[in-house]
């Protein structure tokens, strides 16, 4: 219930998304790409689960987490306390390309880049564009 008073005032104090309502978007972009395809296996919070774990990665990959790891290990843990899955399906499932190409069409982007949430440690985020490129060799 907490959860969703807090929520509730983050949307009152941005109901246009344009500022600290981006950060319940954490997960979101990639978690959507997945289950775009994962759907029904997967429910949409196990797939945001898998989302926020891989744009936590990536957020570590581009410098914006630093190269401490417990941020993740701590979202690691909690979503694991849950019985969450926090990593990303099998390849053979679905690649990283196909991934791409549902990102590509999120009403969040920013002209040619996906746009998402970059963790910079530990229940601190900010709303980034990140070029798909960085996505294809960072991932």
């Amino acid at each position: 219930m907490q959860a969703a008073l807090i929520k509730a005032r983050v949307v009152v104090a941005d109901p246009k998304e344009r500022g600290v309502r981006a950060i319940l978007n954490f997960g979101h972009t990639i978690g959507h790409a997945v289950e775009a395809y994962m759907q029904p296996s997967l429910l949409h919070g196990e797939c945001v689960a898998i989302g926020m774990l891989a744009e936590a990665r990536l957020a570590r990959s581009l410098g914006y987490l630093g190269l401490d790891s417990s941020a993740i290990r701590r979202l690691e843990a909690l979503c694991r306390s849950f019985h969450l899955p926090v990593d990303m399906p099998p390849v053979h499932v679905v690649t990283v390309p196909q991934l791409l190409a549902r990102m590509a069409v999120d009403k969040k982007n920013a002209g040619s880049k996906v746009r998402m949430n970059m963790i910079t440690g530990a229940c601190a985020a900010t709303a980034r564009p990140v070029m798909a490129v960085s996505l294809l060799t960072d991932w």
